[in-house]
């Protein structure tokens, strides 16, 4: 997982005098990207750099190859609503939760009508 949400926090470990760069790999042409990536202020030419710094590292050079996607699976009932799903860092953030009532949820007794038991598919008589 990278420490911050930038390409750079990964591809920078491969820039030659990285104390990161445990591998040896050492290419020009790559530290050059790296470190233009690092002061370009255009968003889209610094992400175009850093594109092709990590096809060096990727297809030109096979300095590494790409093996573990992480993803998540969540099944989450309709009524749950506001959770907050970050990138990084805290995956769920329930600061804005809450679980709107829905039919079929318990239904508090003195509702039901002439019973004392939790029946989940009776509808309160009007």
């Amino acid at each position: 997982m990278a420490a911050y949400n930038d390409p750079i926090d990964f591809l920078g470990v491969w820039i030659t005098d990285s104390p990161l760069n445990q591998s040896g790999f050492s290419n020009l042409k790559y530290d050059r990207l790296g470190a233009n990536a690092k002061v370009e202020t255009d968003p889209i030419r610094r992400f175009q750099q850093l594109a092709r710094a990590e096809k060096i590292l990727i297809e030109d050079e096979a300095v590494l190859a790409p093996t573990l996607h992480v993803c998540f699976s969540r099944l989450i009932r309709p009524s749950v609503e506001g959770l907050v799903f970050h990138p990084y860092g805290v995956f769920v953030d329930f600061k804005y939760a809450s679980i709107r009532e829905e039919w079929g949820a318990r239904i508090a007794l003195s509702e039901v009508a002439g019973t004392d038991e939790y029946q989940p598919h009776r509808r309160p008589q009007q």
